[in-house]
């Protein structure tokens, strides 16, 4: 009998250390975004393609690129927006253009939008400086962080070019996809939606840097209030979804 209660004790034991270990890989996986948690879709309240063109004002709305067929299906959502955009100088020494893009996913939680750091290297440009700023958004009275890059051509065949970008989830803002793959998920939301807001200038002078600074907040500031206002979906639907009409 002795024997036999020495092997149960030791199965209770190994027992309690296999449940604890699980649990722990568990927390973790869910900390570090490994563990994916399926969440219901929730989708854009206005499409992209109706986003209001005056927005931006005093900025000028100049055109607007669409990818090939081949490519859009390669991004895996058909809700985005790329617009080339006039900043004429106004109160402010900088004046030019900028595109700025707008990549909106929900219901397919495995993916998150391509970043700079991949399309830009694809597209045969290096990186050279990878920084993280936090910029003042009074459009929707928060304070963001933002991914700002420089790229220079690997063949120099071109100019440098500085990208700006943000990705969006259930409207928390981070400023690469690490964090917004731990965002995600977060096990007390039911439903998900991500999108990415970018703005890239090319050849920008290092000794101007600070004024396209100005710029690319003044032009997060003014597009994110409107997707907040008009297109994302409200807070609070992250949790149980949109209201049923």
């Amino acid at each position: 009998m002795t024997a036999i209660r020495v092997r149960g004790n030791i199965h209770y034991a190994l027992a309690v250390l296999i449940l604890a270990v699980s649990a722990g890989l568990m927390q973790a996986a869910k900390s570090y975004g490994w563990l994916i948690v399926i969440k219901k879709a929730l989708l854009i309240r206005k499409p992209l393609t109706d986003m209001d063109r005056g927005c931006l004002a005093p900025f000028e709305y100049v055109g607007l690129q669409r990818l090939p067929p081949e490519v859009e299906g390669e991004l895996g959502t058909e809700e985005y927006l790329n617009w080339i955009i006039d900043l004429p100088a106004l109160d402010k020494p900088w004046r030019g253009r900028c595109f700025l893009s707008v990549t909106y996913f929900t219901g397919k939680q495995d993916r998150l939008p391509h970043v700079a750091e991949e399309c830009m290297h694809q597209s045969g440009y290096a990186k050279e400086r990878d920084d993280e700023l936090t910029m003042e958004l009074a459009g929707i009275g928060e304070t963001i962080p933002v991914r700002r890059l420089r790229f220079a051509p690997r063949r120099q065949t071109g100019s440098r070019m500085y990208v700006y970008y943000v990705i969006c989830v259930n409207h928390d803002f981070y400023a690469g996809r690490t964090g917004a793959r731990i965002r995600m998920a977060n096990d007390e939301e039911t439903h998900l939606y991500h999108c990415k807001v970018e703005i890239s200038f090319q050849g920008v002078d290092d000794t101007k840097l600070g004024e396209v600074d100005e710029r690319a907040q003044d032009v997060f500031d003014k597009a994110i209030a409107e997707l907040v206002r008009s297109h994302w979906p409200l807070r609070g639907w992250e949790k149980g979804g949109p209201p049923v009409e």
